[in-house]
């Protein structure tokens, strides 16, 4: 997989990090590569990136992940939190680039799903760069990186994504630049998961009830 990365800050260097990065690289790879094939494919992208958008770029960027070949994914950069608006990680289409924060990627050493998460998220955003002339409404980023994983979005959880607006304006490197960034607290399957406890709670509390 071609990532170039970038590491900002001296002490991310770091013997667990390396030794688990490449694992979570292949788990994105794996991931893309089965978006890329999915029969669905058309109908995905139009959940995520609205009806709009290029199909012809997204066939070349579906069929080049199909085949293996993930060169044309953003580089990446390391760097810390505070640089990029205190999120986990983001994306600017101006440079091309995603930036994931240190802290970030420190406290999840021995958590790929997290890391998982927020690529697949900044990696949504980069597809919407691509194929869409403007920003889709929304968190596009957070939408794809639920679909890519198999998880589904009930109306509600959707509409608020879609209404979300994940972009703010900072300087970095002494430059004016837009980052769309990862704002959803949490994992979509933590949350998935607190709304089937708070279901099986309620279906117990009824099921105890006497009549």
């Amino acid at each position: 997989m071609n990532y170039s990365i970038k590491t900002v800050v001296p002490e991310i260097e770091n013997s667990a990090l390396n030794q688990t990065w490449e694992q979570m690289l292949e788990e994105v790879k794996s991931y893309l590569r089965a978006w890329a094939i999915d029969a669905d494919f058309a109908d995905k992208l139009n959940l995520a990136f609205g009806s709009n958008f290029d199909a012809g770029e997204a066939t070349s960027l579906a069929q080049d992940w199909a085949d293996g070949d993930f060169s044309n994914l953003p580089e990446i950069e390391i760097r810390n939190g505070s640089e990029i608006n205190g999120a986990k990680g983001a994306f600017a289409k101006i440079n091309n680039t995603i930036y994931l924060a240190q802290e970030f990627l420190m406290q999840n050493i021995g958590n790929s799903e997290e890391v998982v998460d927020v690529l697949l998220e900044e990696i949504g955003h980069f597809i919407d760069s691509r194929v869409n002339s403007f920003d889709a409404p929304g968190d596009e980023g957070a939408i794809f990186s639920a679909i890519v994983q198999g998880l589904q979005l009930d109306a509600q959880m959707l509409q608020a994504l879609k209404a979300e607006d994940d972009t703010v304006v900072l300087v970095l490197d002494g430059r004016i630049v837009e980052l769309e960034q990862q704002n959803f607290t949490g994992k979509f399957t933590d949350a998935i998961a607190q709304v089937d406890r708070l279901l099986t709670t309620i279906q117990n509390g009824i099921n105890s009830r006497v009549f």
